[in-house]
């Protein structure tokens, strides 16, 4: 028997892959924090809130011990949309910093503690299987242009900093328990938004293929990585119609 566990929505991505596993038959079940989802199978929790966390794995612990494999997609992230305004990094602010880092480093770090604590004490048997999505300006550096000539709606350090922790993890995760089958691989997507809204031809130009990466190819990727070879471990999948490359 296998589990899905997806945490976040990042952006709304997190509801397309979960409603598409959905009607696969999956068995997948979803938290946010906002419950922009409308299924029964989606429950609200507030990551940062590690009392909530710890209440999630005491309420649900038996039942994790049926499973023989038990799939964790973590999405949660304080992102940045194009019309917001971010402080530039020549005027840090460590409420700001703070903000970003206990969402993209602090409760990824701690919910996914728990699972490992669990599989290292032998309290669950199942066989993890991590995918994390780190940024792809974690890879390349951000095209600002893509954003606004003003300063302070440039692509914020605070996300990209933060954010870098997934790689670290990713390979960590690996080397740390992949003998005790604890697996982790990453999905890195281009900027992806619904077919309807504006391309931005700053990014276009920059991407081979010429198109934005559309959802359904993080949902084939996320699948895949379900689905993935016994031997595929500590892998970082770039979708980005080659834009990281140019």
């Amino acid at each position: 028997m296998e589990l899905i566990l997806l945490f976040g929505s990042c952006g709304l991505i997190g509801k397309e892959i979960f409603d598409s596993l959905v009607d696969k038959k999956y068995n997948v079940y979803g938290f946010d924090i906002n419950k922009n989802f409308d299924s029964e199978r989606v429950y609200e929790l507030d990551l940062t809130n590690f009392n909530s966390v710890d209440d999630l794995f005491q309420t649900n612990l038996e039942s994790l011990k049926k499973y023989e494999k038990i799939h964790i997609i973590y999405l949660s992230a304080i992102d940045s949309k194009l019309d917001q305004v971010w402080e530039p990094l020549h005027e840090f602010s460590l409420k700001e910093w703070r903000k970003f880092s206990t969402t993209n480093q602090e409760a990824m770090l701690y919910l996914i503690s728990k699972f490992i604590h669990a599989k290292v004490n032998n309290i669950i048997k199942a066989e993890l299987n991590f995918i994390l999505f780190p940024s792809l300006y974690n890879f390349i550096a951000p095209d600002q242009q893509a954003y606004d000539d003003k300063m302070k709606v440039m692509k914020p350090f605070y996300y990209i900093g933060s954010k870098s922790l997934v790689r670290d993890l990713n390979r960590y995760i690996n080397s740390s328990y992949a003998h005790i089958k604890v697996f982790s691989n990453c999905v890195v997507p281009h900027l992806v938004v619904q077919s309807d809204q504006k391309v931005n031809q700053n990014l276009l130009n920059k991407t081979l293929t010429k198109q934005r990466t559309d959802v359904r190819d993080i949902i084939k990727t996320t699948e895949f990585l379900i689905n993935r070879p016994s031997n595929l471990v500590g892998q970082e999948i770039i979708v980005d119609g080659g834009w990281s490359i140019v």
